[in-house]
């Protein structure tokens, strides 16, 4: 099992924000970059796993929570960049979102732990 912390995401990659287009062009490239060098820094490398499962916990920068079902969306990017270290499609990926918010801390983060459950298939998928 891996361990990433990511930062906390950038406003302009939440779904509700209203911010300028060179923000939301920027700000998830610098995701999926930063994600993509902590990936690799934990120790994650292409090749090594067949189906990853990502569990995240969410710990906010403060006590005053946003919504929890806009989190998902701010995470795509890093869910590339966590994919480009891999050398794979992020749709091979498992993602289990939180049904609540972790402790909040300093700054916020996203803890991004990550498995290999070998060849389980989707639901659905055609062998």
């Amino acid at each position: 099992m891996i361990r990433i912390e990511l930062p906390w995401p950038a406003r302009p990659l939440w779904a509700n924000h209203r911010g300028s287009l060179r923000d939301k062009i920027t700000a998830p490239k610098a995701a999926r970059r930063d994600a993509w060098g902590l990936a690799l820094q934990a120790g994650l490398r292409g090749g090594m796993m067949k189906r990853p499962i990502l569990r995240f916990q969410f710990h906010p920068p403060t006590a005053r929570l946003p919504d929890l079902q806009n989190m998902p969306h701010t995470q795509k990017a890093a869910i590339d960049g966590i994919a480009d270290a891999l050398g794979m499609d992020d749709k091979h990926f498992l993602c289990v979102w939180p049904m609540a918010f972790a402790e909040p801390v300093k700054g916020g983060k996203v803890v991004v732990t990550i498995e290999d459950v070998g060849m389980v298939p989707i639901i659905g998928q055609i062998s």
